[in-house]
């Protein structure tokens, strides 16, 4: 039977893992972006990871897009992170702190909170500098873009561009997966559908199995369950078969936490399990992914003035030399992974 229907199975992941040299990572942007959102220890961590795994890595050239233009939204977010946190825990201090409105805290405990706080402060003044610093140099984003470097695959012509969206409109009437779930968004409507068949054109013309690492956990991806994703849509998976014309390929969705497991159970000594859990707290605090992961997409369109299949297609001759993509323009993986 699970030959005839081979959707609807999983593959166990100590059978992935037996097949992990063959397997290519595909990046979104949400994951991506989410690695500027952790402190920099953890950060470094997920760098490292992808600087050992970069070989077996690609980059849709939509999900490239809307990294490069959403990455300085997302550092000024967490500036405005700390900076609320900071307000947040000073203004609680200082509650607790005056005695005639909380009398019964001891003299001791007082003590103790405010060198609580002035830890607390250290910490958010450390990681505050270490955020204006990407921004004002860049440094971890030139990294990312070197790491990336050759892992980008190539855009789509505007003509293909214009039949996917054409497509598109089709398959969103018919809640056909992905992307339908952005029927309603004024730009970037069809940024998921591209990267979908970015993601079939690479795995068809490199015969690679495909992890796509995604913290975009809408049901036009993945289904869930009470609350937990269980895996890729059926359809997905039936349309990954239908265009590799491969049984033997495998199509998977892992958000980045659980790409970092599957690391760590392949090799327990290059993430750890605190960056784990910190990429699990970050997705659980924009709500399973859903609101920020939504920004970052509809986001990238209105922040590039332009939309996705204005600056998608034929993007290497249109981009201008101040474009976000130029850090990234030479990075085709046209070559097999």
């Amino acid at each position: 039977m699970r030959q005839k229907f081979p959707a609807y199975y999983r593959v166990a992941k100590d059978k992935l893992i037996e097949r992990f040299d063959d397997l290519v990572f595909v990046f979104d942007a949400s994951a991506l972006l989410d690695v500027f959102r952790l402190k920099k220890e953890s950060t470094e961590e997920i760098f490292n990871v992808i600087e050992l795994y970069k070989n077996q890595i690609v980059v849709p050239y939509q999900a490239a897009w809307e990294y490069n233009c959403n990455i300085h939204r997302v550092l000024n977010e967490q500036l405005r992170n700390i900076n609320s946190a900071e307000k947040t825990l000073c203004d609680f201090v200082e509650t607790l702190s005056a005695k005639r409105q909380q009398p019964y805290i001891s003299q001791k405990a007082a003590r103790l909170l405010k060198q609580l706080q002035n830890q607390i402060t250290r910490d958010f003044k450390e990681q505050r500098e270490y955020v204006e610093g990407q921004l004002i140099h860049g440094q971890l984003m030139n990294r990312m873009a070197d790491q990336l470097d050759g892992r980008v695959l190539t855009s789509f012509s505007e003509v293909d561009i214009k039949k996917i969206e054409e497509e598109g409109a089709k398959r969103y009437q018919e809640k056909v997966p992905p992307g339908y779930k952005d029927e309603a968004k004024d730009s970037n409507r069809f940024g998921d559908l591209i990267i979908w068949q970015e993601i079939l054109r690479f795995a068809k013309e490199n015969g690679k199995s495909v992890i796509y690492v995604t913290n975009d956990a809408k049901e036009d991806w993945v289904i869930r369950e009470n609350g937990k994703t269980i895996g890729p849509q059926y359809a997905l998976i039936e349309e990954f078969y239908k265009e590799t014309e491969n049984a033997e390929l495998l199509f998977h969705i892992y958000s980045l936490e659980w790409f970092l497991t599957f690391i760590r159970d392949k090799n327990d000594s290059v993430v750890s399990e605190e960056t784990i859990d910190s990429v699990r707290e970050i997705i659980q605090r924009s709500d399973n992914s859903v609101s920020s992961l939504t920004r970052d997409k509809q986001d990238a369109a209105v922040l590039c003035g332009q939309e996705s299949k204005e600056t998608i297609a034929g993007a290497e001759e249109k981009q201008s030399s101040d474009s976000p993509l130029e850090k990234m323009k030479g990075m085709n993986a046209d070559e097999k992974a």
